[in-house]
């Protein structure tokens, strides 16, 4: 068509013969030059549309888990977790155990010898597990802020902690969990992170879980751990539509561990949300002998008894362990996931 127009104006002379000549040559090029563009474009902007057409409740293989630990000991048992939702994909995983020592426990003659008996039980059982993982040390004036930059810096998909220590010394909570406490202030709430106050000033964390809670960008989960052998069945406590996130770890652990999910929604109406319909629906479906629906509408000895873990939402679990007690001594082990 260019062409076309170009010899119509060059016989009307509207183009002198140089001009006819420039715009022709321009021409061929242009159009000369569309096909390989195009392929540069697309090799550059690459589009992996396999994933594209994947339903959006399809977890992605690769997933990197932060683990973080005070206590040598405490670390064994959250690697131990990571590696259940992690196992059977290595290649697409990584495990970083991360272990802080304030300053003045430490002096530079020792630091070495220091950081071979932190890791010395992570990596015994890294070992049994044959779970492949990566040690950061480091000695440090401030580990909660240190700890909170790392996982913000490396875009881990989940930071992994213990509980720390309750904040309901001698109370129902710090009996049942049988925490080795300190008595807090009530008056110390985290001040530092407008909006947040209210969210983690009733949980049952102690101040410094609670100050990373609130800082962290990425997924955070603690682990709340009662000498879990296997993680045959898996309660996973549905309280709000936006808590569609906890089928993500729900997904790791069918996969990696073969875990059979049974699912609660604490309101029926949960179940005429769209997204948290379709994630449900896709589950059952794609893992028929995996996951299931528990009809109870509520937390109850019953139920709690039958699992091994149970998976909930920050701010459902800060609810129900402020306002059903009850049922907190029956429980297994609980992963309290912050997204």
């Amino acid at each position: 068509m260019e062409l076309i127009e170009l010899n119509i104006g060059y016989e009307l002379g509207v183009l002198t013969p140089e001009i006819f000549a420039m715009m022709v040559i321009m021409a061929l090029l242009t159009t000369f030059m569309t096909g390989p563009a195009l392929s540069l474009i697309n090799k550059i902007f690459k589009i992996d549309y396999k994933s594209a057409l994947q339903p959006k409740f399809v977890q992605p293989d690769k997933f990197d888990i932060l683990v973080s630990f005070g206590n040598p000991e405490r670390g064994r048992s959250l690697l131990k977790f990571a590696n259940a939702l992690s196992k059977k994909s290595k290649g697409e995983t990584s495990v970083t155990a991360l272990h802080f020592s304030p300053t003045n426990d430490v002096s530079n003659f020792n630091i070495e010898e220091y950081e071979a008996e932190s890791f010395s039980p992570i990596l015994e059982e890294a070992a049994t597990l044959n779970q492949k993982i990566v040690t950061l040390f480091k000695v440090s004036n401030d580990i909660i802020s240190d700890i909170i930059d790392t996982a913000n810096a490396g875009k881990f998909d989940l930071l992994l902690l213990g509980p720390g220590q309750s904040i309901y010394e001698g109370s129902l909570l710090g009996k049942i969990f049988g925490f080795t406490t300190k008595i807090f202030n009530p008056d110390r709430l985290i001040n530092t992170v407008t909006g947040k106050e209210k969210l983690f000033q009733s949980s049952p964390f102690d101040d410094k879980i609670r100050l990373i809670l609130s800082r962290c960008d990425n997924p955070v989960g603690v682990l709340i751990e009662r000498n879990h052998t296997e993680l045959r069945n898996v309660i996973v406590i549905l309280n709000l539509a936006e808590e569609v996130y906890l089928l993500k770890y729900a997904q790791k652990l069918v996969q990696n561990s073969n875990s059979n999910i049974l699912l609660l929604p604490m309101s029926p109406s949960l179940l005429t949300n769209n997204e948290l319909n379709e994630a449900i629906d896709y589950n059952r479906t794609s893992y028929p002998g995996n996951f299931k629906i528990i009809e109870e509408k509520e937390v109850d000895n019953k139920n709690a008894k039958q699992a091994d873990l149970i998976i909930i939402g920050m701010n459902s679990w800060i609810k129900l362990s402020n306002l059903k007690k009850g049922w907190i001594k029956n429980i297994p082990s609980i992963f309290v996931v912050k997204k």
